[in-house]
Order: structure tokens, then C-alpha cells, then sequence
């Protein structure tokens, strides 16, 4: 038998009713945190080593190749993957005459949020004759996935860099549409204490809709924003609208110009777009596909 004052009925456990006072007194959730810091400098021999490192919280830096005087280190988040309030930092300096690439281990997924948006945040230095690689697997969004990204370039005259980031909204091949969400993307890259490149993305609300536009995308689920700065930069620009032109698949557009190249790259899927990225990629650096990478 049990009393009145027992939190059993009938056997079983009596549940307590949920109130906004039972709410408010529940912990917030728990937020990833992750931090990468990383310095490479020049050996004697003219080979790239790691100068500085530091990682923190959910953020790991993994060297799965350092030779050929260059380079390769892949970033990993250990929480899997960013929701609401996670926040994921990355700076890198790559010094003088250094060859640096960085990468991801795999795409990043981004999760529903009722709140608050997820922020990645990368911030680059380049001194003279440094080349760094800023190229990662493509971000995923989730349905009411909320996501700021910020990128962050600080380079010297003399120095390369290529970017590319890529977007997938919603898994294609499940069926998925991003009918709720947000995504902020900014871009800003100093050369020599000058801006030289801006550049701003906003999709917020129903994307599909928006993606759905043909001023937009005309319906592709995927797209990647690249830009190459260097002195080959301008003379690479026929090459790479004949590759873009030849390929089947992602539609794109290549514009040339002040010692930059920049690229938007439309798919309808992930792996499509992926693909393409993947042989513009290796067309650019003259080498293949980091490490990581599937092939």
C-alpha cells in the first residue's frame, strides 16, 4: 500500500506537472566551446614546421602530413558536430616563406537550434612568401539550423592564399529542405593593410524558397564561394572558366581581377558540387585533394 504523501500511485511513479517555475529552474543547456591557435615557421632546410599550437575545449589540430616543405594539418570538433550558442574558433599565422594548408577531418554538421545561433569564426595571417590553404569539407544545415560564420584574412603582398568554403543545405538525398533557418557568412581580406575583398551572404527564413530563385541559385541545395589571391591569380582565369564551362553538373561564375580570382560555384546537391570543388581544387594548388579527403 501506498501513503498520500508517496510519489508512487498503482505501482507506478508519480510524475511531478510541469510548470514555467519547474522550467525556469532547469540548467541551460550545455554549449560547445573550441578554440585553435597555430603558428608555422620556416626551417633552415626550407621546410614548413609548427612554431605554436594551442586547442582547447572541443577543437583538436591533427598533421597527418608535414613534408615536402609544406604543411598539412585537419582540423576536428570533437562535440560532432554545432547548435545554438556552439562556438568554434580557429587562427592560424603562417610565417614568412612558410606552405601551409588547413583542412577539416569531415563536413560540419549544423543542428536545429529554437534560439541562438552556432558561431565559426576563422582568423588567417599570412607574412611574405607564405602560401596557406584555407579549404574545408562542406557545412551542413540542418532544418532550423542557425549558423554565423565569420572569416578574417590579414596577408602580406607577396604571400598566396586560396580559400574555399562550401554549403550544403539539408541532405539532398534524404528528401531534406531547409524551410527554416538562418545563415550569416562574411568575408573580409587585407592585403598589405589594404581591404581588397568583401563579401557578405544572408539566407534567413524559408531558404528553400529563396534557394528556389532563379536570381539565387535556381533550386541548387549547394553552393561554395572560392577566391584565390596570388600573383598567377589573374592569368589562371580562362583555365579555370574552361573547366567550369566543361564540367557537368554545378553552374558557376568567375570574375578576375586586382590580383585576385574569385568563384561561385551552384550545385544541386552536395556531391555534385563536391566533386567539382574537389577538381578546381586540384587544378589550382597543382597537387591533389588533402590527405583526408575521400577520393
Amino acid at each position: 500500500m501506498f501513503d498520500a504523501t508517496s510519489p508512487f500511485e498503482g505501482g507506478q511513479r508519480r510524475r511531478s506537472p510541469i510548470t514555467l517555475a519547474t522550467i525556469g529552474a532547469l540548467p541551460a543547456l550545455q554549449r560547445s566551446l573550441g578554440r585553435i591557435q597555430l603558428s608555422v615557421n620556416r626551417g633552415e632546410a626550407g621546410t614548413t614546421s609548427i612554431g605554436r599550437l594551442s586547442q582547447s575545449g572541443s577543437a583538436r589540430l591533427l598533421f597527418p602530413k608535414l613534408a615536402g616543405g609544406a604543411c598539412e594539418a585537419v582540423v576536428i570538433n570533437t562535440s560532432g558536430g554545432l547548435a545554438g550558442g556552439d562556438r568554434f574558433e580557429v587562427e592560424a599565422q603562417a610565417g614568412e616563406g612558410t606552405k601551409l594548408t588547413l583542412t577539416t577531418q569531415a563536413a560540419e554538421k549544423i543542428y536545429r537550434t529554437p534560439d541562438v545561433a552556432a558561431q565559426m569564426m576563422t582568423r588567417l595571417g599570412l607574412a611574405r612568401q607564405a602560401q596557406l590553404h584555407w579549404i574545408p569539407q562542406m557545412a551542413i544545415l540542418f532544418d532550423q539550423a542557425r549558423l554565423v560564420r565569420r572569416l578574417d584574412v590579414e596577408m602580406h603582398d607577396s604571400a598566396s592564399l586560396l580559400i574555399a568554403e562550401s554549403v550544403v543545405f539539408g541532405r539532398t538525398a534524404r528528401g531534406e529542405a531547409v524551410r527554416d533557418g538562418h545563415f550569416a557568412d562574411r568575408w573580409r581580406i587585407r592585403r598589405g593593410d589594404r581591404l581588397i575583398f568583401a563579401d557578405q551572404t544572408l539566407f534567413s527564413g524559408d531558404i528553400a524558397a529563396q534557394l528556389n530563385k532563379v536570381t539565387v541559385t535556381g533550386g541548387g541545395a549547394a553552393i561554395c564561394s572560392l577566391l584565390y589571391v596570388a600573383p598567377d591569380a589573374e592569368a589562371r582565369l580562362e583555365g579555370m572558366r574552361a573547366a567550369v564551362r566543361d564540367a557537368a553538373g554545378p553552374e558557376g561564375g568567375i570574375s578576375a581581377w586586382n590580383g585576385m580570382l574569385a568563384m561561385r560555384l551552384v550545385g544541386a546537391d552536395g556531391y555534385i558540387l563536391w566533386r567539382r570543388v574537389t577538381a578546381l581544387l586540384k587544378l589550382l594548388r597543382g597537387a591533389g585533394a588533402p590527405s583526408v579527403w575521400q577520393s
